[in-house]
């Protein structure tokens, strides 16, 4: 199988992918460039990133069916190190390869950050919107955030912080996102843009979902003052799912029975009692 063929079958670079890269350049007599590629990579994955940086120089132009993996664990290299001029010109093989690669997503990820350290923070959200559809959530958007921010925009920094912290309750990021939105909340005032309640809903179903269902009580019983209508009934109702879950059933019996909700909230507890 060529190298090419290799290539363009991985989602990931692995061990065993590069040592097979290896062995067709040993039969053909050649240089070795996949053994520096996988030397490289460990080195950076070992935050030994001095050692690695003139392992992955270059080498993209040896191993072009694998340009974008050495230019995207230089380009990490060149960023741990503060490199960040550097960060860029590295990454471009990541966006030239075809077919597309895998690590279009990260690599354009990386390449904001860099460009943020260095000052050039609208360029950061341009990139970010033209490769959005590549990266990951919530990074990504955690990533126009802080870039936003950056550049002053408070509004649209705190509307991605909020998606960040409604959206993905479970990512590590949520956290960072809501000492984000807190501050921001003091420093905007009455311009703060408030969450949108099914959006506070959205988070303490996902904590439900996830099994957490006593810190998802806690969450549901948080928004009842901020909630009305149909939202606070379905907050109301959700307490008593919450407690079912957690094997609590005479206080769930106890606190659905003496609860006088919404038919869509009914709806809401009927269907859960089907799950």
């Amino acid at each position: 199988m060529s190298p090419w063929i290799l290539r363009r079958r991985a989602v990931q670079i692995s061990g065993a992918a590069v040592a097979a890269i290896a062995g067709v350049w040993a039969l053909r007599g050649a240089p070795d460039p996949a053994t520096d590629l996988k030397v490289g990579i460990d080195a950076v994955n070992a935050s030994r990133f001095a050692y690695a940086t003139p392992l992955l120089t270059g080498l993209g132009k040896k191993l072009p069916q694998l340009a974008d993996y050495a230019g995207f664990y230089l380009g990490s290299a060149q960023s741990q190190l503060a490199n960040y001029a550097a960060v860029g010109p590295a990454l471009e093989p990541v966006f030239a390869q075809i077919p597309r690669s895998p690590l279009r997503g990260r690599a354009a990820l990386l390449a904001a950050d860099a460009l943020v350290k260095l000052n050039r923070t609208q360029e950061a959200i341009n990139l970010l919107r033209d490769h959005y559809a590549e990266t990951t959530p919530p990074q990504s958007d955690m990533a126009l955030g802080d870039a936003y921010l950056a550049i002053g925009d408070k509004p649209n920094a705190a509307v991605l912080y909020q998606k960040v912290y409604f959206g993905y309750p479970q990512s590590p990021a949520a956290p960072r996102a809501l000492a984000a939105l807190e501050k921001l909340k003091l420093d905007m005032g009455a311009g703060y843009p408030p969450a949108m309640p099914l959006a506070m809903l959205g988070r303490a179903v996902k904590m439900l979902e996830a099994g957490q269902n006593i810190p998802a009580r806690k969450e549901f019983e948080s928004l009842i003052p901020q909630l009305g209508g149909a939202e606070r009934d379905l907050a109301r109702v959700r307490i008593g799912v919450s407690l079912y879950n957690a094997k609590d059933d005479t206080q769930a019996f106890n606190y659905l029975s003496n609860l006088e909700v919404s038919g869509e909230a009914v709806d809401d507890l009927s269907a859960n009692a089907r799950q």
